[in-house]
C-alpha cells in the first residue's frame, strides 16, 4: 500500500521527486493560518532551503475516514492534471501524529479572502472568468468519476487571479461523519438533500452542482452566503433545507443568475449536469464597444503575512464599456 509503505520514510527532500513524497515536518517553518474550521486547518508554510512556500491542510483520520480511505483518494488524485486544480506534492506527519497534505502555494490565498479584498475592482469579465474556471475544474473531476463533496470558498484557492480547487481528500470524511458540528461549518454550500437526510443520503455529483450554485452567487456578490445571519444556527439551517436562498444581486445578468438558481434547487434531479453549466456559461458573452481601444490597468491586491502586494492587470477596455449579450 502506498501509505503503509512510505509512512515512516523521512529523508532529505528531492525536489525532482514531488508527487510521491513524505515530507519531514520539522523542515517546515513560518506557519501562517489561511483558514480554520471544524474539518481542519489550512496553512501557508515555507520549507527550509527551498524558496517557494507551500499550502498544508490537516487531515483528520477516524473510524469513518481511515488511512485506507485517504490512500484511495490520493490514488484518484494522481490521475488529474489541470491548471485549475491545486497541485498535490505529498504528505507530512506532525509531531502530534496528525497527517497533513502538502500542496503548491496559491499567491492570492483562498477564494473567500480574494473576493473580500478585490471584489470592488471586478467587472463582468472577471466574474465570468472565475466562474468558468471553477466549472472547468469540477467538470474534470466529474469526467473522472470523482465527487468533491466539500466545495466552499475556503477550500478553493486563487493563484495569479486564476481559480484552483483545493483539497478534496476530506470530502469522504465529511460525508461519512454524521456530526452536526461538521455540517454546520459550511452549511450554506452543502446539498440540502444531504442536510435533510445525512444518515442515508450519499454526496454525489449533483451535490457538487448545488455547491457550485452557491459559489457562483458568491463570486457575483463578493459576499459570504447568509453572512448577515451568521453565526448559523438551527433556524437558518432549517430554512435553507426548506428553500431559503440568497437574493440575486442588482445588475447580475439574468442568464448568470438563472444558472445558479438551477444549480441550487433542492431536488437533485432538477439540477443541471456540470457539462450543461459549462455550456450555459459559454453562452454568456461580454461584448466590448467598438470605439473603445484604451487600456485600463486594474490593481488586484493580496496579502502574504503582514505585507500587502499589488498585482496589475491590464484590460483592453473600460469597465463601463462592457455589455452582456443575453
Amino acid at each position: 500500500m502506498y501509505l503503509e509503505h512510505n509512512i515512516n520514510i523521512y529523508s532529505s527532500l528531492d525536489i525532482a521527486c514531488f508527487g510521491d513524497v513524505i515530507f519531514d515536518y520539522d523542515r517546515f517553518e513560518n506557519f501562517e493560518t489561511l483558514s480554520a474550521n471544524r474539518t481542519g486547518r489550512t496553512y501557508k508554510a515555507s520549507l527550509k532551503d527551498y524558496d517557494n512556500p507551500f499550502i498544508l491542510k490537516t487531515i483528520i483520520l477516524s473510524n469513518e475516514f481511515t488511512l485506507r480511505d485517504l490512500e484511495c483518494q490520493l490514488i484518484k488524485r494522481e490521475s488529474l492534471d489541470c491548471e485549475n486544480i491545486l497541485r498535490f506534492y505529498g504528505l507530512t506527519k506532525t509531531n502530534l501524529d496528525t497527517y497533513m497534505s502538502v500542496y503548491e502555494h496559491a499567491n492570492n490565498g483562498i477564494l473567500r479572502c480574494y473576493l473580500e479584498q478585490n471584489y470592488s475592482t471586478f467587472d463582468l469579465n472577471i466574474i465570468l472568468h472565475l466562474a468558468k474556471q471553477l466549472t472547468n475544474a469540477i467538470m474534470l473531476l466529474h469526467n473522472n468519476n470523482i465527487v468533491h463533496g466539500n466545495l466552499h470558498s475556503e477550500n478553493i484557492f486563487v493563484h495569479d487571479s486564476s481559480i484552483k480547487i483545493g483539497d478534496f481528500s476530506t470530502s469522504l470524511m465529511t460525508s461519512r461523519t454524521k456530526s452536526f458540528s461538521l455540517l454546520i461549518s459550511h452549511v450554506q454550500y452543502i446539498d440540502t438533500m444531504y442536510l435533510s437526510d445525512p444518515k442515508t443520503y450519499t454526496l454525489n455529483e449533483k451535490s457538487d452542482i448545488y455547491s457550485l450554485g452557491i459559489l457562483l452567487w458568491e463570486i457575483s456578490s463578493g459576499s459570504i452566503p447568509f453572512e448577515s445571519e451568521m453565526p448559523i444556527g438551527f433556524n437558518l439551517f432549517n430554512d435553507i433545507i426548506h428553500g431559503k436562498r440568497e437574493k440575486v444581486i442588482n445588475k447580475t445578468p439574468q442568464k448568470y443568475s438563472d444558472i445558479y438558481k438551477e444549480c441550487w434547487k433542492h431536488d437533485a434531479k432538477e439540477r443541471p449536469t456540470i457539462q450543461s453549466v459549462n455550456k450555459m456559461l459559454d453562452q454568456i458573452i461580454i461584448k466590448e464597444e467598438p470605439d473603445v481601444h484604451k487600456e485600463k490597468t486594474r490593481k488586484i491586491s493580496y496579502y502574504t503575512g503582514k505585507e500587502k502586494h499589488i498585482v496589475k492587470h491590464t484590460l483592453s477596455c473600460y469597465r463601463d464599456s462592457q455589455q452582456l449579450v443575453l
